[in-house]
């Protein structure tokens, strides 16, 4: 299925009334296609008959209050980038929740939504329902652990079926289903998992889908001054377990006098309970909710807070120094892996496993680790966008047709 816009010829001589493609073409032969416009005005539009054969493709994925938003981000991303590079037209399928739903909305985005408790069976059916709809046989999995152990290896009936599959992040055992994997967050070593098993597999950093808006930031220099005067505490989507709450404390008990931007996702519960501390607290705080100026708030800021997610790896695309706290256990491996390899941040522990003090003091480490702060502002670009996902684009092109 396709949809054809009204059109206008590209200089405008038509001053606004557009025609229907069908009024508009008289001769159709082989590949190509002629439009006739008035006053014998034509044009050749193959770049049309490639939107006419445009391909969608289904992304199952979740976020939510516990796994956060960084799936459905991560989803959202590839989408975008299909749709501009391929004309890709993205299906969503969901579990239910309400503001996923809504930032999907405000994101124009085309979805389905499946319930909270769907079996894997009723998963597939959905899928090939889908598919059936939309003309595709293209699926892109993003799923957090606990759904790809319920799927386990359930993906190879989808390929019996003739599905084409897209892995992103962290598919553990079940990498050797997918026609490609983009696995480029740091990760621990899963049961099975060797790259050299899978032709089309990105595994590493490099190849992190950026928000398009921080590349304009990647060519500037920030500065190297030896003051903390902005802070900036992203926990990402949810923020689970209110780390942020723990970080605000912290920073009032050593009489912070830095400005702090504190920005909250679109799925977090804790919004009231933050504001009011705020209020209660003698520090210069302001709290922000589900901004679309990420990539400028990561430029302004000096020093940053995050749990490890997109966000963490966005602050490494624009040098800022970074303190991860883990929410689980799987995010403090990561993050060790990740500190380890790329040394762009500063890893602060597993929040299960720290005590207030403990933390307070392994902040004030990182809030004055100057020579740190110097050492990841001046670091060359660890990530570069565009430049290092050319090639994911390729394969997909190639998959689809």
């Amino acid at each position: 299925m396709f949809y054809i816009p009204r059109l206008s010829p590209p200089n405008g001589s038509m001053k606004g009334s557009a025609i229907h493609l069908k009024e508009l073409i008289q001769i159709i032969g082989g590949e190509s296609i002629i439009i006739v416009w008035p006053k014998s005005y034509r044009l050749s539009i193959n770049i049309l008959l490639t939107f006419m054969k445009q391909n969608h493709i289904i992304f199952r994925c979740d976020g939510g209050f516990k796994i956060g938003l960084g799936h459905i981000v991560g989803s959202l991303r590839l989408a975008k980038i299909l749709k501009k590079e391929l004309s890709i037209i993205p299906v969503f399928l969901i579990k239910e929740n309400e503001k996923i739903i809504d930032y999907l909305k405000a994101n124009r985005i085309q979805y389905s939504v499946i319930p909270l408790e769907s079996s894997v069976d009723s998963q597939i059916n959905i899928i090939k329902k889908l598919s059936e709809d939309n003309k595709t046989r293209t699926v892109s999995f993003n799923l957090h652990a606990d759904e790809l152990k319920l799927w386990g290896d359930r993906f190879s009936h989808l390929k019996e079926q003739g599905f084409n599959i897209i892995f992103q992040d962290n598919p553990m055992q079940s990498f050797l289903f997918g026609d490609i994997v983009i696995n480029a967050l740091p990760h621990p070593k899963y049961p099975g998992y060797e790259l050299n098993k899978h032709k089309s597999c990105f595994d590493g950093l490099e190849y992190l889908l950026l928000d398009e808006t921080i590349l304009k930031y990647q060519n500037r220099k920030r500065k190297n001054e030896g003051t903390v005067e902005q802070i900036l505490i992203a926990p990402g989507g949810s923020d689970h377990k209110n780390i942020t709450s723990l970080l605000l404390k912290i920073l009032a008990d050593i009489q912070c006098n830095a400005y702090i931007d504190v920005v909250l996702g679109p799925v977090s519960e804790h919004i009231a309970e933050i504001e009011k501390l705020i209020k209660g607290l003698s520090l210069n705080a302001h709290l922000s909710y589900n901004v679309l100026n990420m990539p400028e708030r990561i430029w302004n800021a000096d020093i940053g807070f995050s749990t490890l997610g997109l966000t963490t790896y966005e602050m490494a695309a624009l040098n800022l120094p970074c303190f991860i706290i883990a929410p689980n256990k799987l995010n403090a491996e990561s993050a060790r892996i990740y500190v380890k390899k790329y040394s762009m941040a500063m890893f602060g522990g597993l929040i299960d496993e720290l005590s207030f003090q403990k933390l307070k003091s392994n902040v004030i480490s990182f809030i004055n680790d100057q020579p740190l702060h110097n050492r990841i502002r001046n670091q060359s670009v660890l990530l570069k966008g565009p430049v290092s996902y050319n090639e994911i684009i390729f394969k997909i092109e190639q998959l689809l047709k």
